[in-house]
């Protein structure tokens, strides 16, 4: 589930963070810029693996180590990530599509 998971999440954001950043440098390689970007992607994915067990450690202390009520609030607060992205992408795809 993870590897599908990460392959939706990385894919779409790797393309179009690389035609941002050729829009806004073009003067870098497609190689320069897909060397800043691959490590951009990589330094986020090992931050939310660092920032990930802190979040649910704290909410579990926080919760009295009551272990489901504090795995429910942090499935939660993934989900909202998950309906926040959503949405940001709906716009986006809206907006990109009304000025082609």
């Amino acid at each position: 589930v993870l590897g599908a998971g990460t392959a939706l999440a990385y894919d779409p954001v790797y393309s179009d963070m690389l035609k941002a950043s050729r829009a806004m440098d073009p003067v870098r390689s497609t190689d320069q810029i897909s060397t800043i970007i691959s490590g951009v992607i990589t330094s986020m994915l090992y931050f939310g693996e660092l920032v990930g067990p802190v979040i649910g450690g704290g909410v579990y202390h926080l919760l009295k180590d009551d272990f489901q009520t504090s795995t429910l609030v942090f499935g939660e607060l993934i989900l909202a990530q998950g309906i926040l992205l959503c949405g940001v992408s709906a716009v986006d795809w809206c907006f990109n599509r009304k000025h082609r």
